[in-house]
């Protein structure tokens, strides 16, 4: 549609453009065939080009938490937009576009998560306890690439309503948190409080599924059956933070996502 867009605009400019080429030559021909082609590639790649920019921003606008960071940080925003764009140009694979925009997020997101509000931490919490359970039933593979987004590929993912919702509601709980860190930060966790909650967490974890636990710190899951149990296992991590008081709860996941080395 983009491309069709760029097409149509291109041959007005184009015509408009020739003939106002050929009239100035005043050789008696008021439309140039050859102007018109000439004129009509380079205005098709300069349209186009503005188009990919244009379909790059209103894609970007579309999901809550790059919006938030245009607003709360416009340096990485820019960076992520370029990404975008040059995946466009290039007809870049999707795969190679997460992985690059992983990155970046992946370097943006822990100086945030320390200090947004408890509310936004806990209903992403409770955004990914669903997607999660979800997923590890409809599709593991596709659920530990969520977990995973720096290995690259989405997996199959389910095409299914309810999902699509789900992943909605963990997109715009991670929009609350960039915009809360931004408007009204919090003191990040106290990293020795944190540890310890962390640490209660992590041992009802081995005690429902034993050495299995270590998968979710920097194990690697080759195998399906492999990969569902890191889903139920991160599933019920989420649970038992969204039980725990709403201080704690917060502290602890801040902590989580902030201190990799505790796990």
């Amino acid at each position: 549609m983009f491309t069709l867009l760029a097409f149509m605009v291109s041959v007005g400019l184009a015509a408009l453009i020739s003939k106002a080429i050929a009239k100035s030559r005043n050789d008696g021909r008021t439309f140039s065939i050859p102007a018109f082609v000439l004129v009509f590639v380079v205005m098709f790649v300069i349209v186009s080009a503005t188009v990919r920019v244009w379909r790059a921003d209103w894609m970007l606008r579309q999901i809550p938490v790059y919006k938030a960071l245009a607003v709360s940080d416009p340096t990485t925003y820019q960076s992520i937009r370029k990404v975008v764009i040059e995946s466009e140009t290039s007809h870049g694979s999707e795969a190679e576009m997460q992985k690059r925009i992983g990155a970046i997020l992946s370097q943006t997101l822990p100086t945030k998560i320390p200090r947004a509000s408890d509310e936004s931490v806990l209903a992403f919490a409770g955004a990914m306890e669903q997607t999660l359970n979800q997923m590890s039933r409809l599709s593991p593979d596709s659920c530990y690439l969520l977990l995973h987004p720096e290995m690259g590929g989405t997996g199959n993912i389910p095409n299914n309503p309810d999902f699509e919702r789900n992943q909605q509601l963990v997109l715009s709980a991670m929009a609350q948190m960039v915009e809360s860190a931004s408007r009204q930060p919090q003191p990040p966790p106290d990293p020795d409080k944190g540890n310890q909650l962390t640490q209660t967490i992590f041992g009802a974890l081995r005690a429902k599924y034993g050495n299995d636990v270590a998968l979710l710190g920097n194990g690697v899951a080759i195998t399906t059956v492999d990969r569902k149990k890191v889903c139920e296992m991160s599933a019920d991590m989420f649970r038992e933070i969204i039980q725990m008081p709403k201080a704690d709860g917060s502290m602890t996941l801040r902590y989580l996502l902030t201190h990799t080395s505790s796990r």
